[in-house]
């Protein structure tokens, strides 16, 4: 062979290498793109008609592409059980519209174990709904639609409990999918492992396929050593997507959103660094940041402060996760909130600068996206609406401050004279007062009993605020346009607080 060749050759094995070497993927979006919807209804149409008497024989029985897509869960704070070599299961589909969880139920005493979860998304409502599968008499019943007992965890608005990324406590993988081959809990990979060997003869086990593929350490898609099937990265994009739709549902059904639209874009686009309000709600209201740095959690303040229940917006079990990373995924939470805006209201499409701003994978969101928005053009927009809007109803933050400092929360604060007027004063104040009144992180203002006590007692003349407040005709509590309190409910109010 001559030189020229043996050179050719090695140019050429050289170029193979590199390819294999390069990202198959620029982020886990990208990964998603190829993935097919699957509804609910196409679910049922699936199992119905199939001979299931058990478990074993629904899991079994379940769609090839499911059988890919899981997360494994060894300790659950579910009502179904888990350890490392019995791992509770989140199967799903490719783009998480159906999940279903299950466990081993063998040697264990929760009749929860014998059960199944479903969760779906109804498109149509953009919501999270929820079904139990139990067997018996030689078939299966799936449940009424979000039964108390699911209600419980989930929430009455029903979401999944699932962590923000990247860090996912209780799940294998739970460290970024092993990122570098990091463990949450040292002795998590060992435990795998161990999993992995003895899976495919589990009769329920058996069922999760690619399971070594997937846990196996390499150069995953998107160019990083970590587990190659990246399956919390996935799962956790996938399910974000579907999440921003249901709170930009929310925010939509909030009164105020056509006015503060234009604002909620701005904020959600973090190249858009100014101020969407205009100077009167700069100056009377405490939701506006004097830091320009804008995140998805501004749009938490912003909503919070215009009464809308932000508190079940993160999938997150933990209350106490920095508001800034509660809506985290591995591709942000800031571009998955623009696109899902811009999906809900054509309106706010325009100030793309760029045509067809619904192409995810054209328009790379998960690096650039929210940069393509015209900022100065929403900024005018924005100001301009706020400033012909009426707003004087809002709650004002001179109209918060006296309240809010009391106390976060109060449970009980009855009064020995007048009990069932105290009873009554407090229910107004759930119901009326912290449409205004709340707590960022909580709309729970009942806990902190000794605090709001102890402020109040050492104030002469709280009462005498709160008295001239409920009467006055200028700064009216409630502000107008909400119903008055009669006096009744006035003095029921004031039993309460003294």
């Amino acid at each position: 062979m001559s030189k020229l060749l043996i050179i050719l050759s090695l140019i050429l094995v050289n170029e193979a290498f590199a390819q294999k070497k390069k990202p198959l993927y620029d982020d886990i979006s990208t990964m998603l793109l190829e993935e097919e919807p699957y509804s609910y209804d196409e679910f049922i149409q699936h199992i119905q008609g199939k001979k299931i008497s058990n478990l074993e024989e629904f899991v079994s029985s379940l769609p090839e592409a499911m059988k890919k897509n899981y997360a494994l869960v060894y300790e659950s704070k579910s009502l179904q059980s888990a350890d490392y070599q019995k791992p509770r299961v989140i199967m799903r589909s490719p783009l998480s519209e159906v999940m279903i969880t299950f466990t081993d139920p063998g040697g264990r005493n929760n009749k929860h174990d014998q059960n199944i979860e479903l969760m779906f998304w109804d498109k149509k409502e953009k919501a999270f709904k929820m079904k139990e599968i139990t067997f018996g008499q030689g078939t299966y019943q799936i449940s009424e639609t979000n039964p108390s007992k699911c209600l419980s965890c989930h929430g009455a608005d029903p979401r999944p409990n699932w962590e923000p990324y990247s860090t996912w406590p209780g799940v294998y993988g739970g460290e970024a999918d092993f990122n570098n081959g990091n463990e949450l809990v040292p002795g998590e990979r060992k435990n795998l492992e161990k999993f992995i060997k003895t899976h495919s003869k589990h009769p329920i086990y058996k069922n999760l396929h690619d399971l070594k593929a997937n846990f196996k350490i390499g150069m995953s898609p998107k160019g990083s050593k970590e587990a190659i099937g990246l399956s919390n990265y996935k799962f956790t994009e996938s399910l974000t997507k579907l999440n921003f739709q249901r709170i930009v549902a929310q925010m939509k059904s909030n009164p105020e959103y056509e006015n503060f639209k234009y604002a909620s874009l701005y904020l959600a686009a973090p190249t858009c660094s100014d101020n969407p309000f205009p100077e009167s709600l700069t100056k009377s209201n405490n939701f506006i940041k004097k830091d320009p740095s804008w995140r998805v959690d501004n749009l938490i303040d912003l909503y919070d402060w215009l009464g809308s229940n932000t508190s079940k917006w993160s999938m997150s079990f933990n209350k106490g996760v920095e508001k800034s990373l509660r809506l985290e995924s591995p591709d942000g939470d800031n571009q998955n909130m623009v696109y899902a805006l811009m999906e809900a209201d054509p309106s706010l499409r325009s100030f793309f600068k760029k045509q067809d701003p619904l192409n995810w994978e054209k328009n790379k969101f998960y690096v650039y996206g929210e940069e393509e928005i015209d900022c100065e053009l929403l900024r005018k927009k924005s100001i301009e609406v706020l400033n012909s809007a009426p707003l004087s109803h809002l709650c004002q933050e001179k109209m918060k401050t006296e309240v809010d400092n009391l106390a976060l929360s109060v449970t009980t604060i009855l009064s020995e004279d007048d009990l069932e007027s105290s009873r009554r004063g407090k229910s107004i104040i759930q119901s009326i007062c912290m449409k205004c009144h709340r707590s960022n992180t909580s709309l729970d203002f009942f806990k902190d009993e000794k605090t709001l006590i102890k402020t109040i007692k050492e104030d002469d003349e709280f009462i005498k605020h709160v008295d001239h407040r409920l009467k006055s005709l200028e700064y009216p509590m409630p502000p107008k346009p909400h119903s008055q309190l009669n006096e009744s409910k006035q003095q029921d109010l004031l039993n309460y607080l003294n």
